[in-house]
């Protein structure tokens, strides 16, 4: 962890743990074509099929051996900042709103775009000062309007 001296925002290291859905998928059909392969009546071109989908190494897994959740879990560290730890959560949301306020005086309304069904964050970001005096630029999403207003902050974050 490193603290900017001037600000008082902290850099921190966390751990992002979740699951690969395309991973959770295939292991989820070899734990299935495992279990297919134990029916004695299986037909020669579904045992077939089976044995494509099962890797080598697992051609003699016991089905309930296989758990997708385990197999398709995926970790990776990333470089958060976090407010310093003086701010009341009113005054982090109040920083928040300051931003985006100076921001869009700025800029004007905001683009509005839909992609694959959903509306698409719009990156905002401006130098406010904090409740002890200290400048500190923030950045964040927010969720547009159609008509180019703000629907509702989705996160802020100080920068390092």
């Amino acid at each position: 962890m490193s603290i900017n001296p001037h600000t008082g925002v902290r850099e921190v290291e966390v751990e992002m743990v979740g699951h690969d859905p395309k991973t959770r998928k295939k292991y989820e059909n070899i734990k299935q074509a495992l279990k297919d392969l134990q029916d004695p009546n299986i037909s020669k071109s579904q045992k077939k099929r089976c044995n494509k989908i099962i890797p080598p190494n697992m051609r003699n897994t016991n089905p309930e051996d296989v758990d997708p959740e385990v197999e398709s879990k995926t970790s990776k560290k990333v470089t958060k900042t976090v407010y310093p730890d003086h701010y009341t959560d009113k005054e982090i949301d109040d920083m928040g709103n300051q931003a985006l306020s100076d921001f869009l005086k700025g800029n004007g309304s905001l683009p509005y775009m839909i992609v694959k069904g959903d509306v698409r964050p719009v990156r905002f970001n401006s130098k406010v000062k904090g409740p002890d005096g200290k400048t500190i630029e923030v950045e964040g999403y927010v969720i547009p309007r159609p008509d180019g207003t703000v629907d509702y902050i989705d996160t802020h974050y100080p920068k390092f």
